[in-house]
């Protein structure tokens, strides 16, 4: 048996609520497994932990931009397409 569908890393955009609507969050890519959108979910969460040490100047912690990240399979989205920027 072979199932096809894919994998969509979200950004929830407002740090204040952490557990908004579907769909509210913002689709940043699209993988073909979900070991890979979580490989690409720890990967943007450490890029945004770093940029967010750099303004504050203290170290990077890395649970709070994790969490503002989560992988869906594409089939419970809706066409949203890729929004670019904030």
């Amino acid at each position: 048996m072979i199932l096809l569908g894919g994998w969509a890393l979200l950004f929830n955009q407002t740090p204040n609520l952490p557990d908004p609507p579907l769909s509210a969050w913002k689709k940043v890519r699209e993988y073909d497994t979900a070991w890979l959108c979580e490989e690409g979910r720890r990967t943007e969460a450490n890029d945004l932990a770093q940029e967010a040490a750099k303004k504050s100047g203290q170290a990077a912690a890395a649970l709070g931009p994790l969490l503002r990240y989560r992988c869906e399979r594409s089939d419970r989205l809706r066409a949203a397409p890729i929004r670019k920027g904030s």
